[in-house]
């Protein structure tokens, strides 16, 4: 993962997750009163792409790219296989995106034992 991947898709989620804030915050959602579900948010928005890149490049290992270029997945938002992707991802984000740093971090040699 690179740079541009990471700030694509770090901004693409956080002006979702940020309209979907101000729609609940404005709705009077007591939610945002609570500085751990906010917390959950922001570590969620900023973990989104090292767990979407790791679930992408898991499953093209499993399945193989040619799978994931067929009609279905490629239609865009019309099936709305993309928002379920999302979530899912969003989902994950906090312990996917710490095991991709932790294994980023070992295979640089970051991670040695005392």
């Amino acid at each position: 993962m690179n740079r541009k991947y990471y700030l694509k898709h770090f901004s693409r989620c956080f002006c979702l997750l940020s309209i979907a804030s101000a729609f609940g915050y404005f709705s009077g959602a007591s939610l945002f009163e609570d500085s751990r579900f906010v917390t959950l948010i922001l570590l969620s928005t900023l973990m989104y792409p090292f767990s979407r890149y790791l679930i992408t490049s898991t499953a093209c290992t499993v399945t193989g790219p040619a799978f994931w270029k067929k009609s279905f997945f490629t239609k865009g938002d019309v099936s709305g296989i993309s928002a379920l992707f999302m979530f899912t991802c969003l989902a994950f984000a906090i312990p996917l995106g710490v095991c991709y740093l932790a294994c980023a971090s070992w295979r640089r040699g970051g991670a040695s034992t005392p």
